[in-house]
C-alpha cells in the first residue's frame, strides 16, 4: 500500500511524462520570459544607473556658454573649458585640456597622462583607426604617446555636431591632455567656453556674465541621446516581458483546464477518499511547479550570461564609461520573476482545483436570438469561441502579441532606412565650416546665420536666417518656411504663428508660416534675410559657411562637418537597430510556433468528442474543420492591423522618448510593406498548423 506522499510524486511524474510536450511549451515560454527579464532589463537598468553614477561622479555639466568676459578659475561652479580642433583630410579629433572641476574624464583602460607628449583618446576612435595604448599618435606635426583611454561624461556621446544622429568614429574622436601639453601644442588654436553646474537659470546666467549663447543638458544632444537610448530599451523590455507573462499565464490556464477535463473522475475520487482540497490543489500544480521553476532557473543563467552582452551591445556608438552590473535591479529581476511566477501558479491553481465553478451554457435559443441570420457553422464557431474563452483568449494574444512585435521591428528599421536614404537626398552641401566670423570671405560658398531659438517647452529650435536664392535650403522668395518635420512633429500648418524666444536677450519674436517645404529629416525654420530687423539685438548664433568643397585650414574655422559624416552617422544606427530586431523578431516567431503548437493541440484534444458526434451525425471533415477555425482568418488580420495602427504609436513614442528635444527627426514609415510582412510571416506559420491538424483530422477514423 502506497503512502499518500508516494501517490502525490508518482501521479505527478506519471503526468510529466505523458503531458511532456505541452509542459515543454510552458518550460520555453517561462524560459524565454525569465531571460528577457534577467538578461535584456538588467543589461538595459546597468547601463543606465553606471551612466547616471558616472554623470553625478564626474560633475557632469548642467550646460555650457560663451562670453567675451574672462571669469573666475576658483569657482568650482562654472569652470573654462579648452580645445582645440584638429583636422586632417579624413578625421578629426578634439583636443580638451583636463579639467579640474567639471566634466571630469574617467580613464577606462591604460594609466593617465604623466608625460609633456602623452595623450588619452576615447575607445571607439582607437579601434575604429587600429591603435592600441602606447601607439603613437601624430598631431599638429608632433607625436603623442597613447598612454590610455579615457572619456568624459559629457562625451559618451562622441558626436562632433547636433546635425549628427550617431557618432561616427572613424571621423571624429576626443582626447584629453595635460595643461602643459595644451598651453605648449594646442593653445595657439584653442576655442573655449564655459561649462556650469547646478541649478541655474539661463536667465540668471546670461545677466551675470553677459552670455552670447548657451545649452543646457536638455538641448544637447550629446548628454540627452544617451540616456534616451539607455531608458528606452529598458521600458521596451518591461513591456515586452509582461506580453510574454500574459502569454504564460494564458498557456498554464489552459493546460489546468485540460488537465482537469481529463482528470474529472480522478478529482472526485480522490476527494471522496479524504482528500483535502488544499491537496488536490497542491498535487496538480506540483508537476507545473516543476517545470516553471525548472524553466525560471534556466532563464536566470542563461539571463546572467547575457547580462554584459546587453551592456555593450550599443557600445560601437558610445564611449562607455566603466559600466557595473546594478545589483538592485539584478536582485529585484531574480527574485522578483520566481515570486511573481510562483504567485500566479498559485492563484491559477487555486481557481481552477479549489474554487467550484458553474459553467454557464448557451441555449439555442440565446444563439437564435443574438445571431438570427447566420448559418450553423459560424453560429457553432461563435458558441465555441464564447465557452472556449480561453483558447480564444490565446488565439487573439498570440496574433496581436506577435503582430506587435514583428511590426515594431519592421517599422523601426524601415523607419530609420527611410531616414537614411532622405538624409542622402535633403543634405545638399558637402561640407558645412563654424566660422568665428563672417568678416573674412570665402569664394563659391554660402554663408548664413544659425540661431538656436527657444519655444514655450524650452526645447531650442534650429532657425536659418538665410538669402533668397540659397541652393542649398528651401526658402525661396518666401519670408518664413518650416520643414515638413517641423510641421509634423508640433502640429503646425501653413498660416499658423510660431512663438520663439531668445533666452539671452529675453526677447520674444513671432513668425507666421508661408510655406512647409518638403525636408522630412531635420526640424527646422527657415527666415528670410530680409527679416533680419526682427532678429536685430539677437546675437546668440553661429555664423556658417556652406561649400560643396573642402575650404583651405584657417584661423577662422572652429569645426567642419561634411554631408558624408552626417550620412555615415544614419547608417551606424541602422546597424545597432539591425541586431534589435533580428533578435525580437526570433523571439516573436519562436512564440508564435510554440503557442500554435499548443493551441492546435488543446483545440483537437478539447473538442475530439463533439467531433466524433458531429462526424457520426453526417458532417463532413471539412465541416468539421470550419466549425473550429471558420473567421480566424478576418479575425487575425484585424487584429495584425490593429497591431500595425498601435505600433505608428509606438515607434513614434519610442523615437521621441530618445530624440525629442533634437534637430533631427526620424519619420515613422506608414506604408502598406510592414503590414503584408507581418501578415505573411504569421500566417505561413499558421497555415503550417492548420495544414498538420487537417491532415491529422483526415486520417481519424472516429470509431
Amino acid at each position: 500500500m502506497f503512502s499518500g506522499r508516494c501517490i502525490f510524486f508518482k501521479r505527478s511524474l506519471r503526468r510529466i511524462r505523458k503531458n511532456i510536450v505541452k509542459l515543454l511549451s510552458i518550460f520555453l515560454l517561462v524560459f524565454i520570459t525569465t531571460a528577457l527579464f534577467v538578461g535584456y532589463y538588467v543589461g538595459t537598468s546597468s547601463v543606465l544607473s553606471s551612466i547616471t553614477e558616472f554623470n553625478k561622479t564626474n560633475n557632469l555639466e548642467s550646460g555650457h556658454f560663451m562670453t567675451n568676459q574672462s571669469l573666475s578659475k576658483n569657482n568650482p561652479d562654472i569652470e573654462k573649458i579648452e580645445y582645440a580642433e584638429i583636422s586632417t583630410k579624413d578625421t578629426t579629433i578634439r583636443v580638451f585640456k583636463k579639467s579640474q572641476f567639471i566634466n571630469l574624464y574617467q580613464i577606462t583602460e591604460g594609466k593617465d597622462n604623466n608625460d609633456i607628449n602623452d595623450i588619452l583618446i576615447d575607445n571607439n576612435y582607437l579601434l575604429a583607426h587600429g591603435l592600441r595604448i602606447n601607439d603613437s599618435l601624430k598631431l599638429l606635426g608632433n607625436n603623442f604617446n597613447i598612454s590610455g583611454v579615457a572619456i568624459s561624461p559629457d562625451y559618451i556621446m562622441s558626436k562632433k555636431n547636433d546635425l549628427i544622429l550617431q557618432p561616427n568614429s572613424e571621423t571624429f574622436g576626443v582626447a584629453y591632455v595635460s595643461e602643459a601639453t595644451f598651453d605648449k601644442y594646442f593653445k595657439n588654436r584653442s576655442h573655449s567656453y564655459y561649462s556650469y553646474t547646478g541649478n541655474k537659470t539661463v536667465k540668471k546666467l546670461a545677466k551675470q556674465f553677459n552670455v552670447l549663447s548657451i545649452i543646457d543638458s536638455k538641448n544637447d544632444s550629446k548628454v540627452k541621446q544617451v540616456i534616451g537610448d539607455a531608458e528606452s530599451p529598458k521600458k521596451l523590455s518591461l513591456v515586452i516581458v509582461s506580453l510574454f507573462l500574459i502569454i504564460t499565464i494564458i498557456l498554464i490556464s489552459i493546460y489546468f483546464i485540460e488537465v482537469k477535463r481529463r482528470e474529472h473522475a480522478n478529482i472526485e475520487s480522490l476527494y471522496n477518499l479524504g482528500k483535502s482540497k488544499i491537496w488536490l490543489m497542491s498535487h496538480y500544480m506540483f508537476d507545473v511547479m516543476i517545470i516553471v521553476n525548472s524553466a525560471w532557473l534556466s532563464g536566470v543563467i542563461s539571463g546572467l550570461s547575457v547580462i554584459k552582452i546587453v551592456m555593450y551591445m550599443n557600445s560601437s556608438i558610445y564611449n562607455y564609461p566603466i559600466l557595473t552590473i546594478d545589483k538592485l535591479s539584478l536582485y529585484s529581476a531574480i527574485f522578483g520573476s520566481l515570486i511573481v511566477l510562483n504567485f500566479l501558479l498559485l492563484v491559477m491553481s487555486y481557481v481552477n482545483f479549489y474554487i467550484q465553478k458553474h459553467k454557464v451554457s448557451l441555449t439555442k435559443k440565446n444563439i437564435t436570438n443574438c445571431l438570427p441570420s447566420f448559418s450553423f457553422t459560424y453560429r457553432y464557431r461563435i458558441v465555441k469561441m464564447i465557452r472556449n474563452y480561453w483558447e480564444t483568449i490565446l488565439y487573439f494574444m498570440m496574433i496581436f502579441i506577435t503582430a506587435i512585435l514583428i511590426n515594431f521591428s519592421i517599422l523601426l528599421k524601415s523607419s530609420v532606412s527611410d531616414y537614411v536614404e532622405n538624409l542622402r537626398h535633403e543634405t545638399k552641401f558637402e561640407f558645412m565650416y563654424n566660422v568665428q566670423s563672417d568678416q573674412e570671405t570665402y569664394p563659391d560658398t554660402e554663408m548664413l546665420r544659425n540661431y538656436r531659438l527657444s519655444d514655450d517647452n524650452g526645447i531650442l529650435q534650429t532657425v536659418y536666417l538665410l538669402n533668397a536664392n540659397s541652393k542649398y535650403y528651401d526658402i525661396r522668395n518666401d519670408d518664413v518656411v518650416v520643414t515638413k518635420a517641423f510641421s509634423e512633429k508640433y502640429n503646425y500648418k501653413v498660416g499658423d504663428k510660431i512663438k520663439l524666444s531668445d533666452r539671452v536677450s529675453n526677447k520674444d519674436l513671432y513668425f507666421k508660416i508661408d510655406r512647409i517645404s518638403n525636408n522630412n529629416t531635420n526640424s527646422e525654420v527657415y527666415i528670410n534675410n530680409t527679416l533680419i530687423e526682427e532678429l536685430e539685438g539677437i546675437n546668440s548664433f553661429n555664423t556658417i559657411v556652406l561649400s560643396n568643397k573642402r575650404l583651405k585650414d584657417s584661423q577662422n574655422i572652429i569645426s567642419v562637418i561634411t554631408k558624408n559624416e552626417i550620412v555615415k552617422s544614419g547608417k551606424n544606427i541602422l546597424n545597432i537597430i539591425n541586431k534589435q530586431i533580428s533578435m525580437i523578431l526570433v523571439i516573436a516567431i519562436v512564440v508564435e510556433i510554440t503557442l500554435m503548437y499548443s493551441l492546435i493541440r488543446f483545440i483537437y484534444e478539447n473538442n475530439y468528442s463533439s467531433m466524433k458526434v458531429y462526424y457520426l451525425l453526417g458532417f463532413s471533415k471539412k465541416d468539421i474543420y470550419r466549425f473550429h477555425f471558420s473567421l480566424n482568418i478576418p479575425i487575425s488580420i484585424v487584429l495584425i492591423a490593429s497591431g500595425y495602427a498601435l505600433n505608428l504609436i509606438i515607434v513614434r513614442k519610442f523615437l521621441d522618448n530618445i530624440m525629442y528635444t533634437f534637430s533631427n527627426y526620424v519619420v515613422v514609415s506608414n506604408n502598406i510593406h510592414s503590414f503584408a510582412v507581418t501578415t505573411l510571416l504569421i500566417f505561413i506559420v499558421y497555415l503550417l498548423f492548420i495544414l498538420s491538424f487537417r491532415i491529422k483530422l483526415q486520417k481519424e477514423d472516429f470509431k
